[in-house]
């Protein structure tokens, strides 16, 4: 009886152990393994202007639909995503991409080639943005191109780019979206999503 005692008090001890352990770590180092690592794709200097022949597909941070996962994270502040005052982690928000030239120039091939994001991301923080292409039927999803800002403190505000071939955005064939992570290190660094545009 008192062996059985023994390891039960033994047992306690060594949960109350990891317990203390878990919750002294830093919070810096339990959102770390969350930051996205993912390679960037067809990156490109963004253009001076958009074509004045066209139609454009944008849209403003505050427009996205918040992952589950983010929903005790994510804070809309106007036009901009960001982060709720004292936390941090990984925010995912999705946009849907849809056809924007209407009659008479009306295609479901708009001749759009880049990707361009505006945002804010300070030391310690990225925001990325992916563009998906999925298919009809299947739902098969694949990635036309990446962008990410990564703890640039210097240029608040700054859009960047990438590209995809023109043929590749075909509504006839597929549909699209654009998924944004925004990564904070820790509750004090707010990085920020501003704007989309396709063109």
């Amino acid at each position: 009886m008192r062996s059985k005692n023994g390891r039960r008090v033994i047992m306690w001890l060594l949960l109350s152990v990891l317990f203390f352990v878990s919750i002294a770590l830093p919070f810096e180092v339990l959102v770390k393994a969350q930051e996205p690592r993912t390679e960037e794709r067809g990156v490109v200097t963004c253009p001076k202007a958009v074509p004045e022949k066209g139609c454009p597909w944008t849209a403003v941070a505050s427009t996205g639909a918040i992952d589950d996962q983010s929903l005790t994270l994510f804070a809309f502040d106007a036009a901009n995503l960001g982060f709720k005052p004292k936390v941090a982690g990984t925010i995912v928000a999705r946009y849907n991409v849809t056809n924007t030239c209407s009659h008479p120039d009306h295609t479901m091939i708009p001749g759009w080639t880049i990707l361009e994001m505006g945002s804010t991301a300070p030391m310690n923080s990225v925001v990325m943005a992916q563009f998906y292409r999925v298919d009809k039927c299947t739902g098969k999803q694949t990635v036309l191109c990446t962008v990410a800002n990564r703890s640039n403190p210097n240029k608040p505000g700054e859009c960047l780019c990438c590209s995809f071939p023109k043929e590749a955005v075909d509504f006839s064939k597929a549909l699209y979206y654009v998924e944004v992570t925004l990564y904070s290190s820790g509750p004090t660094v707010k990085p920020l999503l501003h704007t989309l545009r396709i063109y």
